[in-house]
C-alpha cells in the first residue's frame, strides 16, 4: 500500500538498512556496495535525479564463470558491470573526486550483476522502492582482475552484452556518469 512506501531518500535508506539486516540471515555479511542508475536512461526510467547505492553480500558474489539458479528469483534482469575492489579507505566525510579515488584502487574486474526486485510492480514502484530494495540488486559475478590497468584504459572499455550468442547491448565503459572512476567517487 501507499502508506508504506518510503516518504524520502532518508526513510528510503533506513528501509534498506533493515532488509539488509534480513537479507543477510542468509546471503551473508554484506561485502560492499552497488550503485544504481549511473547514466541518464536508467534515471529516466525510474524517475530520479541521482544514482543510488545498495550492499553486495559475501554468498550472492560468484567467480566467473558462474551458474544461479534462476527459479530462486522473483525478477531477474542483468546488467553488465565494471566491478573495482577498494584497498585503502575512503573517508565518507571528503567529497572524493573521479581522480582521487583512482589511488585507493587495488582491482578492477569486469562483472555481471543479477538484478532483481522484490516488488512485483517493478520498475513502476519508483525509485525511493528501488533503494529500500536494496537497489533491485540480487547477485554479482566477478571477473578476473584486469591486469596492468589504467584509468583511460578501463574507461575506454568496450562493454558487450550477449544472450544465448545474440547481442543485445554494446556501449563504452565511460558511458556512465564521470566513467566507472566517477561512479566510485560519488
Amino acid at each position: 500500500p501507499k502508506s508504506a512506501l518510503p516518504a524520502d531518500k532518508a526513510q528510503a535508506y533506513a528501509a534498506q538498512a533493515e532488509l539488509v539486516s534480513l537479507l543477510s540471515i542468509h546471503s551473508g555479511r554484506p561485502a560492499g556496495y552497488k550503485v544504481g542508475c549511473t547514466n541518464a536512461t536508467a534515471r529516466q526510467m525510474l524517475a530520479l535525479d541521482s544514482p543510488f547505492s545498495g550492499r553486495c553480500f559475501e554468498k550472492e558474489l560468484s567467480a566467473s564463470p558462474a551458474t544461479i539458479d534462476a527459479g530462486t528469483l522473483h525478477m531477474i534482469g542483468i546488467e553488465p558491470e565494471i566491478a573495482v575492489r577498494i584497498g585503502k579507505d575512503l573517508a565518507p566525510s571528503k567529497n572524493w573526486q573521479r581522480a582521487d579515488v583512482i589511488d585507493h584502487i587495488e582491482a578492477v574486474m569486469p562483472s555481471v550483476e543479477v538484478v532483481e526486485s522484490r516488488f512485483s510492480s517493478w520498475p513502476l514502484m519508483g525509485f525511493l522502492s528501488a533503494i529500500a530494495d536494496n537497489g533491485v540488486h540480487r547477485h554479482l559475478v566477478l571477473g578476473n582482475p584486469v591486469e596492468n590497468w589504467s584509468a583511460d584504459s578501463i574507461e575506454q572499455t568496450a562493454v558487450t552484452l550477449t544472450a544465448n550468442g545474440i547481442t543485445v547491448r554494446e556501449g563504452v565503459a565511460s558511458n556512465v556518469d564521470g566513467g566507472p572512476f566517477g561512479v566510485v567517487a560519488w
